[in-house]
């Protein structure tokens, strides 16, 4: 949502802390192994599910393009 786009004292946003985590997660899933997918807020998968270190780089880049705006139908997304 656009309230993401907040940022602290320090200029980073809700939004980059959240893909930094994500990120981090992200990589410690495929090292063990598990498949790892993004999926936007509005519901569209940026990036399906899949497994393998070489799916790290279009999970980071997906990540990286994510935009705080608007206000997402979380409802209808987790439907």
């Amino acid at each position: 949502s656009a309230s993401m786009a907040f940022a602290g004292g320090n200029g980073i946003s809700k939004l980059r802390y959240a893909t930094y985590a994500a990120a981090a997660l992200a990589h410690l899933m495929l090292t063990a192994g598990d498949a790892v997918g993004v999926l936007a807020g509005d519901g569209r998968a940026l990036v399906p599910p899949r497994t393998g270190g070489h799916h790290l780089h279009p999970v980071l880049l997906a990540l990286r393009r994510l935009e705080a705006a608007g206000d997402p139908p979380l409802g209808a997304a987790l439907d």
